[in-house]
């Protein structure tokens, strides 16, 4: 997960900047950035997909990793 965090940080922040783009920057800039947010999308899942790890867990351990596993 350590290996993910900058990419995660930059496409959040991307996010973040473009979210509130329309109330500083005329409407070309969020036009611009509207057209480029694809590519971070795309190259973020990418990189989550080559240097992201695994579970361990299967679908019938846990659900979801968060959360634990109810036991019976």
């Amino acid at each position: 997960m350590k290996k993910i965090r900058i990419p995660i940080f930059l496409a959040t922040l991307y996010l973040l900047i473009y979210a509130t783009t329309p109330y500083w920057t005329p409407e070309y800039i969020t036009a611009i950035m509207y057209l480029f947010s694809p590519v971070i999308v795309i190259g973020l899942v990418l990189i989550i997909l080559k240097k992201g790890e695994p579970s361990h867990l299967t679908f019938d351990e846990a659900f979801y990793e968060d959360y634990p596993a109810k036991t019976s």
